[in-house]
């Protein structure tokens, strides 16, 4: 019996620091991209507004308000972006290692 409490706590204990390894990476890439993102669209609006005013068409007047909404929308659709993409690949990582488990039981029984 007591072999099979600690076969179930190690499990335990093993995918507890898989979701926590997950979430910390999700938060760093998450942070990472956010950052990079809001940097890349305040770029691109500098240069946008000089490539615009230098060709002499007219602009209209645009809240700063409006332009920081824009920005951080940006940034904040990037940074989930970046999250489904290590989600997806956990998803496909997994769905690796249960193929590799079950191919590796399959040859186990047939032996």
């Amino acid at each position: 019996m007591s072999q099979i409490l600690d076969i179930d706590w190690t499990r335990f204990r093993t995918m507890r620091f898989w979701v926590f390894g997950i979430t910390a990476a999700v938060l760093v890439i998450g942070t990472l991209t956010a950052a990079a993102g809001l940097a890349a669209v305040a770029i691109a609006n500098q240069l946008g507004e000089r490539s615009v005013n230098s060709d002499g068409t007219v602009n209209y007047p645009i809240n700063s308000l409006a332009v920081l909404h824009v920005e951080l929308g940006t940034a904040a659709l990037l940074t989930a972006v970046a999250a489904l993409t290590v989600a997806l690949g956990m998803l496909l990582l997994c769905a690796g290692l249960g193929l590799g488990m079950a191919a590796r039981l399959l040859r186990r029984r047939d032996a």
